[in-house]
């Protein structure tokens, strides 16, 4: 009798716990559909602002800013990302992506193109409200993180902060 009633008890926990996690599964799996139209949405403003300007070979920059299901083109320009972006992406041959654009377009042999293995990326730290910067805290605990190489604030303390997309800059 007690071996029935543990037996039950455990049948209906796993009952219970099965049904928590189909419930998780789903919208985990609603909330990667939704990620993945918006970032197709962005991928397909993208390709009708590159095609618009005639842009079909070569590097291209694009930001897009995607709500409410809308895709807003920021920018598109037949340049190479910049600044400390571009320093992330360091190829198997040494070579900078500048280099890589470069001896492309003067059809030079560039051998592989795989980028060295390992994450890199920049955060970029957006501006909150308009004013005049007065500092940014927690440089020292960032990058004391494991795996950060850099920390740098690209807008000097003291000067005019604007945030996007009527500025131009991110803080760093």
């Amino acid at each position: 009798m007690i071996g029935i009633g543990f037996t039950s008890i455990y049948a209906w926990r796993i009952a219970s716990e099965a049904a928590r996690m189909q419930a998780g599964l789903a919208a985990t799996q609603l909330a990667l559909s939704r990620e993945h139209r918006l970032a197709a949405l962005g991928a397909l403003a993208t390709a009708a602002a590159c095609r618009a300007l005639g842009l079909a070979q070569g590097p291209i920059h694009a930001e897009v800013r995607v709500s409410d299901g809308r895709a807003s083109m920021i920018e598109v320009a037949a340049r190479t990302i910049g600044g400390l972006c571009a320093r992330t992406l360091i190829f198997s041959t040494g070579r900078t992506l500048e280099q890589l654009v470069i001896g492309q377009a003067l059809g030079w042999e560039l051998g592989s193109m795989r980028r060295r293995s390992g994450a890199s990326g920049v955060f970029m730290l957006r501006v909150p409200h308009a004013g005049i910067l007065e500092g940014v805290g927690g440089r020292r605990e960032a990058a004391a993180v494991p795996g950060i190489t850099d920390v740098q604030i690209t807008i000097a303390d003291g000067r005019p902060v604007e945030p996007v997309p009527e500025g131009n800059r991110y803080l760093g």
